[in-house]
């Protein structure tokens, strides 16, 4: 929890929930048993000008692709600055076309569970 923080406290929703193919009854985050979720399960929120992207499991290929933020998709207008893992300090390679947005993560997870990018578009 005190690595993900950043994406949980003083947020607001951001234009869409998340994307992947994992359906939830009862909403992302309830009570009980979750399911098997994929790097493909992504939530969203922001905070100021930032962007969290919060990915609920690890990409085997080292790759986290997020298609919501791929610039045919329309919703994230801004360019990107700056990608970072929460927990790591350094910047993360990142490649964004038309279909995605794709980030090249590290070979050690910061945590177990949900991993959080922090998004920064140009000012």
């Amino acid at each position: 929890m005190e690595i993900n923080a950043g994406c949980i406290f003083g947020t607001r929703p951001w234009k869409v929930f998340g994307e992947g193919p994992t359906r939830m009854s009862g909403g992302y985050f309830s009570e009980g048993s979750q399911p098997a979720y994929t790097a493909a399960d992504i939530l969203f929120t922001t905070k100021g000008a930032k962007l969290y992207a919060i990915a609920l499991a690890w990409p085997a290929d080292g790759k986290l692709t997020i298609r919501t933020l791929g610039t045919g998709a329309g919703l994230y207008k801004r360019t990107i600055d700056d990608v970072r893992l929460l927990g790591h300090p350094g910047a993360l390679r990142f490649n964004r076309g038309p279909q995605a947005l794709t980030v090249h993560l590290l070979e050690t997870k910061p945590c177990d569970r949900a991993f959080v990018l922090k998004v920064t578009p140009r000012a």
